[in-house]
């Protein structure tokens, strides 16, 4: 079985390493590569050894600049072996393109709250949409901060959960959703909650009341 080492590093390092990944990868457009500057003031910047991957935490705990290198076989699961890493170092929320990243990172202890539609005018460039079509963003936190409970639940989860969460969310404008979102962080993600179950059927309660 390999080890998977991981390190901090500088803006520096961390920059140059995703942005190198990045041009290689052909999926890049779903994750954006920030300025040095702006990654002089993160939290927190990891990077695995032989630089197969990493991701970002701002101070306010959101995930952020979450990559893998695409070219490199030999670590297919990145995910799996990211997000634990991301929760330890503080991670609480995060926002994705499209319905497969959201039920990942689902899978890894985040629940979706809110989702923008697809905006063009704010897209890549070199958006391929033929390929990606026109996914919507969405905004989750983290549904607990029992590390017990969240391994516990991350264990039995069932991607129906997703489907139930998804048909009762509210699209917002993105500056609305993330605003949303940070507000919940403190009645969700800082909050010792037993369950997935609890919280979402929490969320679906909130906006049939809406």
């Amino acid at each position: 079985m390999k080890i998977i080492k991981v390190r901090n590093v500088d803006s520096n390092d961390f920059y140059n390493t995703f942005k190198e990944v990045k041009t290689n990868n052909n999926r890049s457009d779903f994750v954006d590569l920030l300025s040095e500057e702006e990654y002089e003031k993160m939290k927190t910047l990891v990077l695995f050894d032989d630089n197969l991957a990493g991701f970002a935490i701002e101070n306010n705990g959101n995930i952020v600049s979450i990559f893998k290198d695409t070219n490199r076989t030999d670590f297919e699961n990145a995910l799996d072996s990211l997000m634990p890493i991301a929760i330890i170092h503080g991670g609480t929320h995060m926002d994705c393109y499209g319905e497969w990243l959201a039920k990942k990172y689902m899978k890894h202890g985040f629940v979706p709250v809110a989702k923008v539609m697809f905006n063009e005018e704010y897209a890549s460039k070199s958006w391929n949409y033929e390929r990606d079509g026109k996914p919507d963003i969405y905004f989750l936190v983290r549904f607990t901060n029992n590390i017990d409970n969240l391994i516990k639940e991350c264990a039995h989860f069932d991607e129906e959960w997703f489907d139930y969460i998804n048909s009762y969310l509210p699209y917002m404008e993105y500056d609305e959703a993330a605003n949303y979102s940070q507000e919940l962080i403190n009645s969700i993600s800082n909050t010792d909650n037993p369950s997935y179950k609890m919280v979402i059927d929490g969320i679906v309660a909130g906006q049939r009341r809406l």
